[in-house]
């Protein structure tokens, strides 16, 4: 039965409400768990299944050895459609060509919209027993350590973090300046909040840099929500808790459904960058 995509598309900007009446806090936390999706799928994601943890095709899954069980209804997401096109019909727009067409040099691929897909969730597979996949929040964080990854966060800063008291930097406790490409915190953070801080801040210099967003101050409502949305999922995923300190800017997402969806995708590539540094420089420490 094919899926319609007009109908999931309502159902996501539904499922955006939703966020802005409360759940946000339960989605961020689900959001760390698939950093490699979309904003848009893992919120449908979420919104047919809010408990799955890891999510396939039937084909990746028989690759695993393992089959979808009888009776599972699929979780439907949006897939890219690419097609290829000749070099003197890039300007005409996307055209049909044949499967021996595949191949050829002169063409090159053009992506011309989404298709709706079913995947399913591990929960609903049975077959061969899965790897689990070494975890350094399960190691360090939730050892009830977190100065180690506030420790590791200083250690794989791309750029300089230097320390100021409250009364020189103000309010806040902590800031990235682009100008001078360095982070400032406020001097005697606890643990957990110079690790929730740094972490913000080095959302703000991930951003920043692949144009998530800029440092104008009309543009400070969106950084904001990137840096704390990102940082926040990067925590969860490490097994740090700061909701405390995140769920206050939830009021900056406004209504526009159109703004949320692409705030979304940005706070979501910015946490997967975070998640990326910590872990490349782990990998690097596990092969010494």
């Amino acid at each position: 039965m094919r899926i319609k995509v007009k109908e999931y598309y309502e159902k996501l900007t539904k499922g955006v409400e939703n966020l802005l009446q409360g759940q946000l806090g339960d989605f961020l936390r689900f959001q760390a768990k698939f950093r490699r999706y979309s904003f848009t799928n893992i919120l449908l994601i979420y919104m047919q299944k809010p408990d799955a943890t890891r999510v396939a095709g039937i084909r990746t899954w028989n690759s695993l050895g393992r089959r979808i069980k009888k009776g599972e209804k699929g979780i439907a997401i949006f897939a890219p459609m690419i097609r290829k096109v000749k070099e003197d019909e890039k300007e005409a727009g996307v055209i049909e060509i044949s499967e021996d067409d595949l191949n050829k040099p002169e063409k090159s691929e053009r992506l011309f919209g989404f298709r709706a897909v079913y995947v399913f969730d591990v929960s609903q597979t049975e077959g061969d027993p899965l790897p689990e996949a070494p975890g350094f929040g399960d190691t360090i964080v939730l050892s009830g350590n977190p100065d180690k990854l506030y420790n590791r966060l200083l250690s794989v800063s791309p750029v300089s973090v230097s320390f100021k008291s409250k009364d020189e930097i103000g309010r806040c406790l902590g800031y990235y300046s682009r100008k001078e490409n360095c982070i400032v915190l406020a001097d005697g953070l606890s643990p957990v909040d110079g690790t929730i801080t740094l972490l913000h801040e080095l959302a703000h210099f991930c951003a920043v840099k692949s144009e998530e967003h800029t440092i104008s101050r009309t543009d400070r409502p969106k950084a904001e929500v990137i840096a704390e949305g990102a940082a926040y999922i990067a925590a969860c995923y490490f097994g740090l808790d700061s909701s405390a300190a995140s769920f206050g800017y939830i009021a900056e997402w406004g209504k526009d459904i159109q703004k949320i969806l692409a705030w979304g995708n940005a706070v979501q590539n910015t946490a997967g960058k975070l998640i990326d540094l910590i872990e490349t420089k782990t990998e690097v420490e596990k092969a010494a």
